[in-house]
């Protein structure tokens, strides 16, 4: 993971250096104010037991925490969207990191509030070969503490600079986004490892 990170420092400076610095002052404001809003001290910690969940793949098949500890740990990582380059970027690390993850006996699966209309063709694009899993309303991401509500400043930021209009995506009209997330879940449902940060 210390590669994803020096990649997403690079492509970080990368968009701030040719971007308004009105939008990268607001879009790092929003983060700043997410952080200290407290929001990370209600998200699911080492220690604590895994909320149970069943959600819709990509092929509308149900898949269910449950079944998966089963079979052994579970690395579960809550991602805003493909439509953001840092979630992308980092659903390609994870990517191409299934062979170590399943050599250690571990299922890896993905959650995000995008319609399969959406997450489909991004998954087949990218050559995702574990479970994207469709978590629409953000149920799930809610249970683990980690919904947050878009600004208003946010909100017209992304409609009107990024052309992202998050209703269309998600199918809701909420503007709700998971923080961004990653859980290790042993067999027995206890969280052993977990990193949430906006």
């Amino acid at each position: 993971m210390e590669l994803l990170n020096e990649r997403l420092a690079a492509f970080r400076a990368e968009k701030e250096e040719g971007r308004d610095p009105a939008v990268t002052a607001l879009m790092n404001r929003s983060t700043d104010e997410l952080r200290a809003s407290g929001i990370l001290d209600g998200v699911c910690s080492v220690g604590d037991t895994a909320p149970l969940f069943a959600r819709p793949n990509l092929d509308g098949a149900t898949v269910r925490l449950r079944t998966l500890l089963k079979r052994g740990p579970v690395l579960l990582s809550f991602f805003r969207g493909r439509w953001g380059p840092y979630c992308r970027l980092e659903q390609v690390a994870l990517q191409a990191a299934l062979p170590e993850i399943s050599a250690k006996g571990a299922t890896l699966v993905t959650l995000q509030p995008q319609l399969q209309d959406f997450a489909r063709p991004w998954a087949e694009e990218d050559g995702i070969e574990f479970d994207v899993l469709m978590d629409l309303g953000l149920g799930v991401a809610r249970d683990y503490g980690l919904t947050f509500q878009v600004p208003d400043d946010l909100r017209r930021l992304y409609i009107e600079f990024f052309k992202l209009d998050l209703v269309r995506f998600n199918g809701d009209e909420s503007w709700q986004l998971p923080i961004p997330a990653t859980f290790v879940v042993d067999p027995d449902g206890t969280i052993v490892f977990a990193s949430a940060d906006p």
